[in-house]
């Protein structure tokens, strides 16, 4: 029996984001005056992680060609219809401010502790995060944010003013890690355990990826040529000596395990309780007919790791059937959908072998996202060097991060070879390399982030995700979210100063 359910995409999601946890911080911003910068850092991590994932951003993935609507559930039209209020992604801004929050205390303590590296993880936190924010609300607030109770109604900015000034701030981060000599242990610190090199190699792969945001407009070339010049000279170093590489992914792991409250946040919210439950999300979102076929017909194991198998019907992989749902459809025709019929985007135990778990680290920027931003930027003649063995390895480290916990070293590059040669998994194949980049990347991100796929398909089209089957659905993918109810409600002053939002015309300033 279908469970009858209307579907009005709240900022939660079918569930709410991220609870209170073993490591989080306040929601209230009241920090006390003994608190030291180190002690905020690691809940600080964790909650950046889980955004990543944040269930207020669950429809993305449908949009993005991953997941479509269970046929147990009947969807309301305008969740087909790519149409929506402001709740959506609501507790997704409250979430990115909330953090963006507690790395300015972590800013604000270090500098009155006289403690640079602390200072440096803080302000490169904070512009990660921020420009997550413009990514996704173009305009927001930033100069005036972040002063707590001094300021409960921040004015807005200029969404490239935003960019500028997290570009510039990263540079001041990177200066303060530079002439750092104490670093957090591995227990404060769980993204890079006070690794100096790596955390100012991140920086300054977030500094290329503000950069290839941009890429798709004429009139910043200027501004980026000019910033590639200081920041990333040739006589400076080579590309691998500025960027993380292989196996220096942003990657965190505060100790998940299998009880509720403590597993790795995608589990949590889309996969199953500590009883093994599965969850309502679990139960809603499928996978969808585009992303099991994406990985069918390239023979590409990593459909394992984002998919579950059902008894019977489909596909069959390995020995093992998959089904996948069309966005806007209400039901798949073939087949009547059941408790043991049941496509999940949670992979969890796939005849025996869980590919994904309760205690999976989560990436806030994993070692293949940035490698693929370098092949991009070797492409597009940024810097020297091989593009297409940048590429080859940012593909593999995605089926090493998918595989190799389970099945031991080696098996992601053995599962990569099992790759049957297409335009969009092979360098020599593809005729266009940057879509085979980001393709590829789309092909990576399945499950692991919620944000970066659809910002990296607004900004370049790729891959050719198809649009809803309903026939009342809006022209297309949206290219942005409204402004949460909540600024409406409590910084209304400001947040109407940006004018009726379209979700089909509204862009994100680095659109062309």
């Amino acid at each position: 029996m279908k469970k009858y359910l209307i579907v009005l995409l709240l900022g939660g999601s079918l569930l709410s984001g991220c609870k209170k946890n073993f490591l989080d911080l306040t929601e209230n911003p009241n920090y006390p005056s003994t608190a030291t910068a180190v002690s905020l850092l690691a809940p600080a991590e964790v909650k950046t992680a889980a955004i990543a994932v944040d269930p207020g951003l669950a429809i993305v993935n449908v949009w993005m060609g991953y997941w479509a609507f269970s046929p147990n559930y009947a969807v309301n039209q305008d969740s087909r219809d790519y149409r929506f209020t402001n709740t959506l992604g609501q507790s997704t801004f409250t979430n990115i401010y909330s953090n963006a929050y507690d790395y300015q205390k972590i800013i604000d303590f270090a500098v009155a502790q006289s403690d640079p590296a602390l200072e440096g993880m803080g302000r490169t936190m904070k512009s990660f995060l921020m420009q997550w924010a413009v990514d996704i609300w173009n305009n927001v607030p930033y100069s005036q944010a972040f002063q707590g109770t001094a300021n409960k109604a921040p004015a807005y900015d200029d969404g490239k003013a935003v960019y500028e000034a997290i570009y510039d701030d990263l540079t001041v981060a990177i200066n303060k890690l530079k002439t750092a000599s104490s670093f957090p242990d591995a227990t404060q610190d769980l993204i890079f355990g006070g690794n100096k090199t790596k955390w100012i190699k991140f920086a300054n792969t977030v500094k290329l990826r503000i950069l290839l945001r941009q890429s798709g407009r004429a009139d910043r070339a200027s501004y980026i040529t000019s910033k590639l010049a200081a920041d990333f000279p040739s006589s400076g170093g080579t590309i691998s000596s500025y960027f993380l590489q292989a196996g220096e992914g942003a990657v965190v792991n505060p100790g998940y395990v299998n009880t509720d409250l403590k597993q790795n946040p995608y589990y949590a919210n889309f996969g199953y309780n500590a009883a093994g439950t599965k969850t309502g999300n679990n139960d809603f979102y499928k996978a969808s007919s585009y992303s099991v076929n994406f990985y069918f017909l390239q023979n590409d194991l990593r459909l394992f790791y984002v998919a579950k198998p059902v008894s019977t019907g489909g596909i069959t992989f390995f020995g093992y059937h998959f089904l996948g749902n069309e966005m806007g459809s209400q039901g798949n025709g073939a087949v009547t959908y059941s408790d043991n019929l049941d496509n999940s985007p949670i992979g969890g135990p796939n005849g025996g072998i869980p590919y994904r778990s309760a205690t999976d680290p989560q990436p806030i920027m994993g070692d293949f996202e940035s490698l693929f931003l370098q092949a991009e930027a070797v492409q597009r003649g940024w810097f020297t060097g091989n593009a297409k063995t940048i590429f080859n390895q940012a593909q593999l480290q995605s089926f090493i991060f998918d595989f190799d916990r389970v099945d031991g070293a080696g098996s992601g590059a053995a599962y990569q070879a099992m790759l049957t040669p297409t335009a969009d998994n092979n360098w020599d194949m593809a005729t266009d390399k940057i879509k085979l980049i980001i393709t590829q990347k789309w092909a990576a991100f399945n499950t692991i982030n919620f944000i970066e796929p659809w910002t990296e398909y607004r900004r370049t089209g790729y891959p050719p995700i198809p649009l809803s089957s309903s026939g009342s659905r809006g022209p297309r993918i949206p290219l942005r979210l409204k402004y949460p109810q909540t600024e409406y409600d409590l910084n209304g002053s400001n947040v109407n100063t940006q004018g009726t939002i379209d979700q089909f015309t509204s862009k994100i300033w680095w659109m062309p």
